[in-house]
C-alpha cells in the first residue's frame, strides 16, 4: 500500500478547477488499495468540505502539519501556536492582512481577503489580541509580493519566536514549533504503520519543502520555484503522472521479488 500526500492549491486545484485526468487517476489509485489525501496550509474544517462524489480523501494533514485527521470530525493529532508568539507577531506587524485561525473561529483584518473568499464561512474582524480566547491553530499574513513576504519572514525569524513559519507565495503561514508538512506526514505514517518506502508527496511551493526534502519519493512541477524543483525527487506535469510513476515503481518491486 502506498500513501500519496498532495498539496492542494497549485497542485491539485487551480484557477480553472481540477484536472479531470488527476481525479480519475486518484480514484483508480485508491481503488487499488492505496491512500490519497491532502497536506495543505489550509485549515482542517475547510479541507474536509472539499470532498465530493468525484474526490475523496483518506486523510488530511492541515495547517502545515499542525493538524492530522483521518475523517471529518476526528483528530489524530493537533498542536497549537503559543499565545505569546501570536502576541509578539501582532505587535511587530500589526493586524494588517493577518488571519488567525482557532478551532472554531477565523479572525481576519480584511473581510475581503483571500481567506474569506476561499476558506472562512463566518469570519470575525480582528481588532486586538483580547478577542482571541481559544487555542490558535495557525496564523497567516499576506504581503503584496513574494519579495515582501520573504523580507517579513526574515524579520520574524530574527525575533526568535516559539513557532514554525513557512512562505507560500505572498503568504506566511505560522504554526506551532516543530510543525511542518514533512513532520505531519511522518506522524501519520507512524499511526498507519507505513514505512518510508510506502510514502510519497507532491507540492509546488516553498511551504512544501519540508516534505519534499524529507521524503525520497517526492514530486514537483516545472512551474514550481527553482529551489523546490531542485529538492524534488521527480518533476512531473500532473498528479496523474506522479501516480503513474508510483505504479511503475510498484511493478518493478513486484518483478524484483
Amino acid at each position: 500500500m502506498k500513501m500519496l500526500a498532495s498539496d492542494y492549491d497549485g497542485t491539485l486545484y487551480f484557477e480553472f478547477g481540477y484536472r479531470k485526468t488527476d481525479l480519475e487517476a486518484i480514484r483508480q489509485f485508491q481503488k487499488e488499495g492505496n491512500l490519497f489525501g491532502l497536506c495543505s496550509g489550509r485549515p482542517l474544517s475547510n479541507l474536509w468540505d472539499l470532498e465530493s462524489d468525484e474526490l475523496h480523501f483518506d486523510f488530511i494533514i492541515a495547517s502545515s502539519g499542525a493538524c492530522i485527521s483521518r475523517q471529518p470530525g476526528s483528530i489524530v493529532e493537533e498542536e497549537f501556536l503559543p499565545f505569546e508568539a501570536f502576541e509578539r507577531i501582532l505587535r511587530h506587524c500589526g493586524p494588517s492582512h493577518m488571519v488567525v485561525i482557532t478551532k472554531d473561529t477565523i479572525f481576519v483584518d480584511d473581510l475581503d481577503c483571500w481567506a474569506v473568499r476561499n476558506v472562512a464561512i463566518h469570519p470575525v474582524r480582528l481588532a486586538s489580541a483580547d478577542q482571541i480566547t481559544e487555542d490558535i491553530i495557525q496564523m497567516s499574513i499576506e504581503r503584496s509580493t513574494e519579495q515582501e513576504a520573504a523580507v517579513l519572514l526574515d524579520e520574524l525569524k530574527e525575533l526568535d519566536l516559539a513557532c514554525s513559519i513557512f512562505q507560500n507565495g505572498t503568504f506566511l503561514d505560522i504554526v506551532a514549533p516543530d510543525c511542518s508538512k514533512g513532520r505531519g506526514i511522518g506522524r501519520l505514517a507512524g499511526h498507519l504503520g507505513l514505512e518510508e518506502k510506502d510514502i510519497a508527496c507532491i507540492g509546488d511551493n516553498f511551504n512544501d519543502l519540508p516534505m519534499i526534502e524529507t521524503i525520497p519519493d517526492s514530486f514537483s512541477f516545472p512551474y514550481a520555484p527553482e529551489k523546490v524543483q531542485e529538492k524534488a525527487g521527480t518533476i512531473v506535469d500532473s498528479i496523474a503522472q506522479a501516480i503513474e510513476c508510483l505504479e511503475n515503481e510498484e511493478d518493478h518491486e513486484s518483478t524484483d521479488q
